[in-house]
């Protein structure tokens, strides 16, 4: 099965692309695509499609910004669905874990966001601490 996983950050977007994406991806397969607005909802809505998922199945969005909102939680959710045997696939981003170069493509994203976070870290610190 694959469950498709859409979301917007306020009421002035638009699911309509990211819901054709996924559909077009997933052509006669089955589908359930869980989409929301708000916040504490979307978390939800997220946790629901995550539970879903079961071993051989795809977990699929649009684009990585629309899945989590850190470096962390991504690494979470691909930790717990590359243990639980589900692929994973964004569109946008040409990552398919259900092939090698997918898997390093992820791996490479994860580390690329880890440190440009650190390094922007590092200088927020060091700039209030030296001046």
């Amino acid at each position: 099965m694959i469950i498709g996983y859409a979301r917007v950050s306020t009421e002035d977007h638009h699911l309509d692309m990211q819901i054709g994406a996924i559909e077009k991806y997933a052509a006669d397969k089955t589908i359930v695509c869980c989409c929301f607005l708000k916040k504490k909802a979307d978390r939800e809505e997220l946790k629901k499609a995550l539970d879903q998922l079961q071993q051989g199945d795809t977990f699929l969005i649009y684009k990585l910004n629309r899945l989590a909102r850190s470096t962390k939680q991504l690494y979470e959710i691909h930790e717990d669905l590359d243990k639980r045997g589900v692929n994973f696939v964004s569109l946008s981003d040409s990552i398919d874990t259900n092939t090698a170069v997918g898997k390093a493509m992820l791996i490479k994203t994860s580390c690329t966001f880890i440190n440009i976070t650190s390094k922007l870290n590092s200088d927020v610190f060091l700039y209030f601490f030296l001046y």
